[in-house]
């Protein structure tokens, strides 16, 4: 049995009550609070389709709209809401939710194999090899190409300037008297 209504929510009301870069996100909350305490469901079970969300959005996460006008179905025990200008695709979404990762993985495994003939493996065994050579072979240019580094004095070299050099500058300069 699906349950079809509209609503017209007011979002202004909520978000005023949040600093200003949380405003879209208590919309959304304000939005699955007021769905689910007027279609009298669970507040999990309460999904906002893409539209909605996308509308909420649009200006920025500091910017929702005041207000929105939403239609809302409940169908197989969850509740969706989309903007009342838009409709469902509830089919759709059914029939396209992906595989969990395993099944995934194994029928890629699959496929890979029913395509492949034993003579592909060893192309792709010989192209792993040639990867493997031009890698090597970058690596050699640039370490061919690193810029080589100007020795420098050693460091007993510059403390001897610099020592002679401020001796001769004591040397020139005259104690204070302490008087200016």
């Amino acid at each position: 049995m699906t349950e079809e209504k509209v609503y017209i929510i007011n979002l202004r009301r909520e978000f005023l009550k949040v600093p200003r870069y949380k405003k879209s996100k208590k919309a959304i909350k304000a939005i699955k609070e007021h769905i689910s305490k007027h279609m009298k469901v669970d507040i999990s079970s309460v999904r906002i389709c893409r539209f909605l969300n996308l509308k909420i959005w649009e200006r920025g996460m500091k910017n929702p709209p005041p207000k929105v006008k939403v239609h809302c179905i409940t169908h197989e025990g969850k509740t969706y809401i989309e903007l009342i200008e838009k409709s469902f695709d509830l089919k759709s979404s059914e029939e396209t939710k992906e595989k969990p990762a395993k099944e995934r993985k194994v029928v890629e495994a699959e496929i890979i194999e029913s395509k492949e003939n034993p003579h592909d493996h060893t192309k792709h065994a010989h192209n792993e090899d040639l990867k493997v050579l031009e890698k090597e072979e970058l690596n050699e240019i640039k370490k061919e190409h690193k810029k080589e580094t100007k020795e420098k004095p050693a460091k007993n070299l510059k403390q001897n300037i610099q020592t002679e050099e401020t001796k001769e500058k004591m040397s020139k300069t005259m104690p204070r008297s302490g008087k200016k």
